[in-house]
């Protein structure tokens, strides 16, 4: 497995291991936030630039094509 692929394959566990030490991981209502532009979430400047660089992002059409 490439280097790439397991980084990858790292961030969604470490992010939901990072939210659920905090309470949660709700990652539908997180999508739906960032997805559908969510005023009390966007509005946020860090939430705000993560949207953006997923909208952007390279690896957006094969998300969209598996999901």
């Amino acid at each position: 497995m490439s280097a790439h692929k397991r980084s990858a394959a790292s961030i969604p566990s470490t992010q939901c291991n990072a939210l659920k030490g905090r309470g949660t991981c709700q990652l539908p209502l997180f999508l739906r936030a960032i997805s559908w532009n969510v005023d009390e979430v966007t509005s946020d400047s860090v939430v705000a630039a993560e949207g953006t660089a997923l909208m952007k992002s390279k690896e957006l059409p094969g998300i969209r094509a598996h999901w």
